[in-house]
């Protein structure tokens, strides 16, 4: 694709999402985060795709909840905070969110913002696991594992 095609199309795409988010539509204002945190079709401004994940995020997108959770964890757009992030991935996870949950259990596992429990590292696992059987092929499924320190644990055997 020539880039000046690239550039209208993701134009377009930013209209269509502003517009949508605008409305309330809490996945708009996520992929418009999205397009901030990327600079797709607007200038890079990670503090504004901090600002709609969180808009996302409060409207129950569990997508900009665990984006919070990352930005939180690796202080991009905001102050670095692990304890943030735990709650974010926390919020992603009891929404559904299996890599919400994936990441809660490696904070659990690696004693990052909360008390070392691989008990609860992995229930969490196990909830994510359940979380991609709900929405992958059982096909697809067995490709996925997940781990604890002793590699015993996997989604399927």
């Amino acid at each position: 694709m020539f880039p000046s095609l690239a550039l209208a199309d993701e134009s377009n795409e930013f209209k269509k999402y502003r517009a949508q988010c605008d409305k309330g539509d809490v996945r708009g204002c996520f992929y418009l985060g999205v397009m901030y945190y990327d600079g797709k079709g607007v200038t890079q401004d990670i503090f504004q795709a901090v600002e709609l994940f969180r808009k996302a995020c409060d409207g129950g997108n569990v997508l900009g909840c665990f984006n919070l959770g990352f930005a939180y964890y690796n202080g991009e757009g905001v102050t670095k905070d692990v304890a943030q992030a735990v709650e974010w991935y926390r919020k992603a996870c009891n929404g559904g969110s299996a890599t919400g949950c994936t990441n809660l259990g490696l904070m659990y596992e690696d004693r990052k913002g909360v008390t070392q429990d691989i008990f609860q590292a992995v229930a969490l696992y196990r909830k994510a696991c359940a979380e991609v059987a709900q929405s992958v092929p059982f096909d697809i499924l067995k490709l996925f594992r997940f781990f604890t320190p002793d590699d015993s644990f996997m989604c399927l055997s």
